[in-house]
């Protein structure tokens, strides 16, 4: 709260070194979640504890709403929207206006993302995900995840691309001997 209040105060990026600490005050620092700071100071701002409860809130439900929008057409996701509001529920004492929120919400994202391009549904991959990992970087230093996630997506589609060629390559060789 109060480093987003000394950036609100001070400039909008943060200082180059460390204001709040006694062991490491005025010493170089880098503030990767920075732009978490400002959101959660603005809410404290606003509504105090509240204010707080009600950004952890609208995290955790977004991020709710988003795994459930994650399924395979025509299969019903009734079960899954049980469960996701089970593992909220579990999870929700856990959730506290820290910058890991920004890591559930940047992968629910990812993959949403990732299973729309699957499903062919999606339009613009290729500026959609550097563009969110760019976001979360400045939200959460745990973006590398959703970089691992892409990276493990794009391997997968390459070794599903060659075993699909393969499949065909086999399928006609076994039609044309059984001709």
């Amino acid at each position: 709260i109060r480093s987003g209040d000394q950036m609100r105060a001070n400039g909008f990026l943060p200082s180059g070194s460390d204001q709040f600490s006694i062991t490491m005050q005025g010493k170089s620092v880098t503030n990767v979640s920075w732009l978490f700071d400002h959101v959660v100071s603005l809410s404290w701002l606003v509504g105090g504890d509240n204010g707080l409860t009600i950004l952890k809130v609208l995290i955790a439900a977004l991020s709710a709403f988003l795994l459930v929008r994650i399924s395979i057409p025509g299969v019903s996701s009734w079960w899954t929207s049980i469960c996701a509001v089970f593992a909220i529920v579990a999870c929700s004492s856990d959730f506290m206006p820290l910058p890991e929120l920004m890591t559930i919400l940047g992968m629910t994202l990812t993959m949403r993302l990732l299973v729309q391009h699957r499903l062919g549904q999606g339009n613009g991959l290729t500026w959609k995900l550097p563009l969110l990992i760019a976001v979360w970087c400045n939200f959460d230093p745990r973006a590398w995840v959703g970089v691992g996630v892409v990276a493990a997506y794009a391997v997968g589609s390459a070794i599903g691309g060659k075993l699909a060629v393969r499949k065909q390559s086999l399928s006609a060789a076994v039609e044309q001997r059984t001709l």
